[in-house]
């Protein structure tokens, strides 16, 4: 996935925390889950967004659901 789409699929997640990202910020996350394939993120952010979570989840955090919903899904 491009970081286009990925800023497009992470950035409610952001919005919800009244959060803002800078370039350097957007990279990490993007570098850490752009092997996440994109189903499967839209998943982890719906979770995360449903959680309500007081805190933005890091991105291992969001690797960790990513893995938890994909054994759930197998």
């Amino acid at each position: 996935m491009d970081r286009t789409e990925f800023v497009a699929l992470l950035g409610p997640l952001l919005q919800a925390h009244r959060m803002s990202f800078d370039a350097g910020q957007w990279g990490v996350y993007h570098r850490a889950l752009d092997d996440v394939p994109r189903v499967l993120l839209e998943r982890v952010i719906e979770r995360a967004l449903k959680s309500g979570g007081p805190f933005l989840p890091k991105p291992g955090e969001l690797r960790q659901f990513a893995e938890q919903i994909g054994r759930a899904h197998v």
